[in-house]
């Protein structure tokens, strides 16, 4: 698989992609993420889609990209993971924060409310965590189409 010119010509793989040190995704970056962010991300994904790193780093980028909802689907799987643990309490928080649109917190912010085993103080989520596929929660007051 090929990469682009700014790899160096190293073979295009996830650690090149999401690891390297001379990485040009930096969330500190003052116009993170923009567009080649975003795509490498997606890359990443598409590469080591069953790393938790991989699947938060992407939701924080959307998130701060307002990418809100898209998030909220790729954190689905984290979240909901039966194993528990650190990532699926940090994607769980995530989410709280997506729902009311509002920015991700650092990476150190998520691990210490993992650790804490409690999410972020925020808004209370309105719904269980959705499966991926699910349709959105109704908004609260909103009138309910009849079943056909």
């Amino acid at each position: 698989m090929g990469c682009p010119p700014e790899f160096g010509g190293r073979p295009c793989v996830y650690r090149n992609s999401c690891e390297a040190p001379d990485w040009r995704c930096a969330p500190g970056a003052p116009d993170y993420p923009n567009d080649n962010d975003l795509l490498t991300w997606f890359k990443a994904l598409e590469l080591a889609p069953q790393l938790s790193s991989v699947r938060l780093g992407y939701a924080r980028a959307m998130m701060q990209a307002g990418e809100f909802a898209e998030a909220i689907t790729l954190l689905g799987p984290l979240a909901n993971s039966p194993h528990g643990g650190s990532a699926s309490e940090a994607a769980r928080s995530l989410i709280v924060l997506a729902r009311a649109g509002q920015p991700p917190l650092s990476a150190d912010e998520l691990e210490d409310a993992a650790e804490a085993g409690a999410a972020p103080t925020g808004p209370e989520p309105d719904a269980p965590v959705p499966d991926p596929g699910s349709e959105p929660a109704a908004e609260p007051g909103a009138a309910a189409t009849p079943a056909r």
